[in-house]
């Protein structure tokens, strides 16, 4: 038995001619498909909008006036106009020719950029420059000026394949892990010999696009506006780039390529930051143990990433195979996911990210400090309160600079470039921490080994306050007096202190 719509012919004109809902909405109102809505259109005789009409529902053609101001007095392109309003380049150009002006020639047209034929030879024959970095360059949205200028002075344009046989330095470097890692999540190939990535979030495209040009790329930037008829449509940032040398290079890695690629921990690091970047998110449900995704629909793409952080003792499970049951049709999707217990270990570990949650890593570190600290107290005997407090790196600086640290520089000599992560005052205790400083010290360090860090680091404060007051010594000489006392009882934590703070 067919569904019919439970509507009169009135009311469902009063839905799609006064409201404007087309007739997917419709549908999704009366829990239906948009067939038994079209059916009920042709059995009542209602005429359907066709594309066009559908495309601009809701929008009205620019007028004489607009256009008046746009084309005449701010001399902008029709593309440019056409990027301005939403509407496609052959309408603007049509309405141009409906309210009688007169459509620009080259000549007319390159005037605009007021650059002589030196100079214009100079960027695209000597510097070698795109249309679209040229374009840029001028302030233009597109190069289709650019185009005609080289036109207009009969200068010769470049071969399509001449930018695909740029050679890229294809030795193992940090910037080509983190190249790899984004293409291995929203990076694509396009053609024989060109890369794209496209993303609403503009700080990941640009540093996408400062890793390509350090191993040698020539970039181009694009922009597509968020559709005015869709306010969930968001704008869309593209970075392309061309070498028909990387393109083949990247097609041939295996995962066993990718593998033996990432021996060195800061290329294996920067290829699971570029991952992350690409298709990692944060699950903002607090309820869940399941803090960082990642997703994709390889599952040994996954585990590689899996492997790769249990070499630093952070822990991940794969989940899936999840079928998308609006698009059967899409390959199945799995999730690598990271537990809250394991978030400060893993953004200590991955530097730099983009998706950098800095209040969820601030909360997970804090937890993690104070629940070293409780065991520590114990070792040591130090039974006051102890207060937590967040510092920069410039406040702790500010905090030191008197000379009371001796911490940060005594018989043993400087810490490394004066990284301090943790400091201390008595009168109510208080534990300052420097997470920054703690993140870019513990970078390489496995789960275990930043634990112990941060356990001998507090033991050796908590030895300051037990002797901050009987201590008759000097500074130095009470510094040193901790010191032989860590060695002594926990010399695994005065170990892994020493190995990080002065490289011993």
């Amino acid at each position: 038995m067919r569904l019919e719509l439970p509507i009169s012919k009135e009311a469902f004109l009063e839905l799609y001619t006064a409201q404007k809902l087309s007739a997917v909405d419709i549908a999704a109102k009366f829990n239906c498909g948009s067939t038994t809505v079209y059916r009920f259109m042709d059995l009542h005789g209602i005429k359907r909008r066709n594309a066009s009409e559908a495309k601009l529902l809701g929008r009205q053609k620019p007028s004489r006036e607009i256009l008046e101001d746009l084309y005449l007095r701010q001399k902008l392109s029709i593309n440019e106009i056409s990027s301005k309003t939403g509407f496609e380049w052959g309408t603007i150009k049509q309405e141009l020719k409906t309210h009688g002006f007169s459509i620009r020639g080259i000549g007319e047209q390159q005037f605009k950029l007021k650059v002589s034929k030196s100079e214009i030879e100079d960027l695209y024959v000597n510097q070698k420059l795109t249309l679209e970095q040229i374009a840029q360059k001028f302030g233009l949205k597109d190069s289709e000026r650019v185009r005609n200028v080289l036109r207009h002075y009969g200068i010769e344009r470049r071969g399509t394949n001449e930018g695909r046989l740029i050679i890229v330095d294809l030795a193992p470097s940090p910037e080509l892990a983190y190249v790899l890692g984004v293409m291995k999540g929203d990076g694509s190939v396009l053609g024989k010999g060109t890369i794209k990535l496209g993303s609403i979030d503009r700080i990941f495209v640009d540093e996408f696009e400062v890793k390509l040009k350090k191993i040698g790329f020539n970039t181009c930037y694009s922009f597509w506006k968020k559709s005015a008829l869709n306010s969930k449509h968001k704008d869309i940032h593209f970075m392309q780039a061309n070498s028909i040398q990387f393109v083949n290079w990247y097609k041939a890695q295996t995962l066993e390529d990718i593998q033996r690629f990432l021996q060195i921990p800061e290329m294996q690091l920067e290829f699971v930051r570029g991952f992350y970047e690409s298709e990692g998110h944060h699950l903002k449900n607090p309820e869940t143990t399941r803090c960082l995704d990642f997703a994709n629909s390889n599952p040994k793409l996954l585990h590689l990433i899996k492997v790769s952080l249990e070499k630093y003792g952070i822990r991940s499970r794969l989940y899936g195979p999840y079928q998308n049951k609006k698009y059967p049709h899409y390959k199945p999707m799995y999730q690598l996911s990271i537990p809250n217990s394991m978030a400060a270990h893993f953004f200590c570990g991955i530097p730099a990210l983009i998706k950098f949650k800095r209040n969820l890593w601030e909360k997970a570190s804090l937890t993690l400090i104070e629940n070293i600290s409780e065991n520590a107290k114990l070792l040591v005997g130090f039974n006051e309160n102890v207060i937590f407090e967040l510092l920069s790196k410039e406040q702790m600086f500010s905090l030191l600079s008197d000379g009371a640290a001796v911490f940060k520089s005594h018989i043993e000599g400087k810490m490394k470039d004066d990284i301090v992560p943790f400091c201390s005052a008595n009168r109510p205790f208080t534990i300052y921490v420097c997470l920054d400083s703690l993140r870019e010290l513990t970078r390489f360090l496995t789960v275990e080994e930043r634990e112990l860090f941060i356990e001998g680091v507090l033991i050796h404060e908590f030895y300051h306050g037990l002797i901050n007051d009987e201590f008759k010594g000097s500074k130095a000489q009470e510094e040193e007096w901790i010191i032989n006392m860590q060695r002594e009882k926990f010399p695994v934590q005065r170990k892994i202190m020493e190995k990080v703070l002065y490289g011993k």
